[in-house]
């Protein structure tokens, strides 16, 4: 098998994969496991962009740009909506961004062992399985899984830097860095450890140096100045209890002990990172240099304590923990193969690495039970009778109107000037809802808690029932005149 066959094997391995996540994600819109919070968001700003419409945000109820600085995403979202205006849109270019990640770590792979003495059809070889263990991770199937976010975007350029770097290609540095820190306010601040790893691996102080005033520089102005003046707030919309500038000084400055103990100080962030060295059959522990740069990333977030959410390892906040990861990976095995050629074993042994690697890749679906294991269960593809209703019911809802829906409901609901999440009902002319019990359907309320409210309207005579299939129900507004 010569090198270039190779190569044709890692394209067929991305789209591949591309489409095993799209599927599984369009799959869990089409069942309604997709939420007004985030993809509702995602899919009326991108809409309204798609338009030429500054991308406002009904749930925000503001410019999103002044909630989340996504200036790539919801660009390329609004780009695509010109193809095809469909929510499922972004699932695909979710997929396809996230596992054309994987493209620049094999790069990192071929680069790196191309320094030993293995030839070239056992490094393509090796780079094929580093790349193949990378894309079927649990925390990065769960990263592309976890409705639509801004995250998994970043992750292609993020690694690309580390790849240029290494290359000194520092065109190709530059254009990528800016991609990455122009998607999401907080990337910034991982121009600290990139500038650090630029100087280990390049000596190039102006390099390094202008990666962390570049970088720390844009977060701190986005935080601090922009986004406040784009959601007319006097500070960042998500500065709370538990991660706000003052809390997070004193304490540090009052507790210095917390540096360290905040890491690990619950089961939680210690199952994330166990689960992610797993994930990695823990040989990211060989490149302690490296894992600057994933301890840094994992460390913004697990000194917030606004959210739990934040310190899992199974959801869309492995970005961009994970992929840098994985770039501690290829440098962890590339000193383990340099550890094997300078003892002579090299040649004979260098299959065991490839073999490990694949019984941690396989093992850890089972153990931390990936996303990717719905496609085996017959649930994952049956329809439900409440599914096909609220489908029906979806189809009867007037293209324009103002609506006030749930949180279920939302993402099928949300390209349209203005709609309100339930309770809140404002000013919709109509109300949508499928009554039927579901996890997450009815956030921030209960099942039980919406029957009464949806109950309370109708006898009130503020709401009437104009089309309804079982439990899902479209109801219209009463004028003042006709009640």
């Amino acid at each position: 098998m010569k090198n270039i066959k190779i190569s044709n094997l890692i394209t067929i391995l991305i789209l591949g994969m591309t489409v095993l996540y799209a599927f599984i994600s369009i799959q869990k819109h089409y069942h309604f496991q997709t939420f007004g919070w985030d993809t509702a968001v995602f899919d009326q700003q991108i809409y309204f962009l798609s338009h030429f419409r500054a991308p406002y945000s009904s749930l925000m109820r503001m410019n999103d740009l002044g909630d989340h600085f996504q200036l790539i995403t919801i660009g390329l979202g609004a780009i695509s909506y010109w193809i095809w205006q469909n929510a499922n849109t972004l699932f695909i270019i979710q997929a396809l961004a996230g596992c054309f990640s994987a493209y620049p770590l094999y790069l990192i792979s071929q680069y790196l062992l191309g320094k030993t003495k293995l030839g070239e059809q056992k490094i393509g070889i090796l780079s094929l399985i580093i790349s193949f263990s990378y894309l079927l991770a649990v925390p990065f199937q769960s990263m592309l899984v976890d409705e639509f976010h801004n995250e998994p975007i970043i992750l292609a350029p993020l690694i690309f830097v580390i790849y240029f770097a290494l290359k000194k290609d520092w065109l190709g540095y530059w254009i990528s860095f800016l991609i990455t820190i122009l998607n999401k306010e907080m990337i910034g601040f991982i121009g600290l450890p990139l500038a650090i790893i630029t100087y280990l691996k390049t000596r190039n102080i102006r390099h390094s140096l202008a990666t962390l005033i570049v970088g720390v520089g844009t977060s701190l102005l986005l935080l601090f100045y922009i986004m406040p003046k784009i959601s007319g707030t006097s500070r960042y919309v998500h500065f709370g209890e538990g991660n706000n500038p003052s809390h997070l000084t004193s304490k540090f400055f009052g507790q210095p002990y917390s540096f360290i103990t905040e890491m690990v100080n619950t089961p939680v962030k210690r199952h994330t990172i166990y689960a992610s060295l797993f994930s990695f059959g823990f040989i990211p522990l060989l490149a302690p240099t490296e894992l600057i740069l994933p301890v840094f990333s994992l460390a913004i977030r697990f000194y917030d304590d606004s959210s739990i959410r934040l310190h899992a390892f199974n959801n869309h906040y492995a970005a961009p923990f994970f992929p840098l990861l994985a770039v501690c990976f290829v440098f962890g095995i590339y000193k383990l193969a340099k550890w094997l050629e300078n003892n002579g074993h090299l040649e004979k042994y260098w299959w065991t690495i490839g073999l490990y690697m694949l019984i941690f890749t396989t093992g850890q679906n089972y153990v931390f039970h990936g996303p990717i294991n719905s496609l085996f269960k017959p649930s994952f593809y049956a329809v439900q009778q409440w599914e096909k209703d609220a489908h029906a019911l979806i189809a009867q809802v007037p293209k324009t109107g103002v609506i006030a829906s749930q949180n279920s409901l939302l993402p099928h609901l949300s390209q349209r000037d203005d709609f309100y999440l339930l309770p809140e009902i404002g000013a919709a002319e109509y109300i949508v809802v499928d009554l039927a019990d579901g996890p997450n359907k009815f956030s921030p309320l209960t099942q039980a808690e919406t029957v009464v409210m949806i109950k309370d309207l109708l006898e009130q005579k503020k709401f009437e029932i104009i089309w309804q299939a079982n439990q899902s129900m479209l109801l219209k507004r009463l004028s003042p005149s006709s009640k």
